[in-house]
């Protein structure tokens, strides 16, 4: 196995973990919006305390967003890479 075999497995590897981690930021935003809005678990005290809620979601909706994005890119890439490859 030579060394660009090698890498596009890792880049494959590493795009399937960024989906994972992607699909569970979007799980893990969604259940708490989820939560605020149907059962008062964490009741937001104050307007800052809101921003700042919402600013931090919003921050990891765009990790999440981009998480997914270049994972299947780069799993599509390194998939068809492979394939081409044999």
């Amino acid at each position: 196995m030579n060394t660009y075999h090698a890498f596009k497995i890792i880049l494959l590897i590493v795009g399937i973990f960024m989906l994972a981690v992607g699909f569970a930021l979007r799980f893990w935003i969604g259940r708490r919006q989820y939560n605020r809005r149907n059962f008062p678990v964490a009741p937001v005290k104050s307007y800052t305390g809101w921003l700042k809620t919402r600013f931090f979601e919003d921050v990891i909706s765009f990790m999440y967003y981009f998480m997914l994005i270049v994972g299947a890119i780069i799993v599509v890439g390194a998939t068809v890479t492979l394939i081409h490859l044999k």
